[in-house]
């Protein structure tokens, strides 16, 4: 009788523990979801930051081809990359939270930053040019100096 009472102790108690142990395990598991939902919230949320810091405030970028780095918001406001950058967060989320990316949501850059861009290709080009002439000058002029004044009949020519 002792050994069969001290048995049925013996299985109460681990079926005890075992029960423990499941409620230990399922409250590890919630709190690894729960864990996994921040995780996943916060590299959005640098994501966008990234991506804000990259566009400096603009909606949109591209490069040169008007291809790579393609970056938008979709219709829910959230950052989409269409980037392959080397950085493991642009390049592991290329969709919005929904899992898809807004139709008509990747747009070109605006004709205002593009008109401003060609004004100040052209400005670069005419100071370019400006420079250029001051440095023939310069050299014209210290030329001169060098060869000391002119002769009075290479004036009249």
């Amino acid at each position: 009788r002792h050994s069969v009472s001290g048995l049925r102790a013996a299985l109460d108690e681990a079926q005890l523990r075992s029960i423990q142990n499941q409620r230990v395990m399922r409250e590890a598991g919630e709190r690894g979801q729960k864990l996994l939902s921040e995780e996943a919230a916060l590299r959005q949320r640098l994501e966008e930051c990234h991506c804000e810091l990259r566009l400096g405030g603009a909606h949109a970028y591209a490069d040169e081809d008007g291809e790579n780095g393609l970056l938008a918001r979709t219709a829910s406001g959230s950052v989409a990359s269409t980037s392959t950058a080397s950085s493991p967060l642009l390049s592991r989320s290329s969709t919005s939270s929904s899992g898809s990316l807004a139709a008509g949501s990747l747009r070109r850059p605006r004709p205002a930053l593009q008109a401003e861009k060609q004004h100040l290709l052209e400005q670069n080009l005419l100071l370019a040019e400006e420079l250029e002439e001051q440095e023939r000058d310069l050299a014209s002029r210290s030329r001169r100096r060098r060869e000391g004044p002119p002769e009075e009949g290479a004036t009249a020519a």
